[in-house]
């Protein structure tokens, strides 16, 4: 996921954060997996997806193909937890 990277969040630090494996973060990434409506949402949150691209971030978890990127401006990015 480019804004994980852009937030400088690893893997490991994003599966924490959700409460998934990071096996299940690499399926995902790489359009294995595709995440419920549920984990979409808890993505969205860890990655602080901003509130005008939430929703299409979300929606797009149940279907196929990969969530569109979102803004991932510094105007967004809040620095990961320690």
């Amino acid at each position: 996921m480019e804004r994980r990277k852009v937030l400088d969040v690893t893997r490991v630090q994003l599966a924490v954060q959700i409460g998934w494996a990071k096996i299940m973060i690499e399926k995902i990434e790489n359009g294995k997996l595709r995440p419920a409506k549920q984990i979409a949402e808890l993505l969205a949150d860890a990655l602080h997806v901003p509130n005008e691209s939430r929703a299409v971030f979300v929606e797009f978890a149940p279907g196929s193909g990969a969530p569109p990127d979102t803004d991932v401006s510094t105007s967004h990015v809040r620095p990961a937890k320690a």
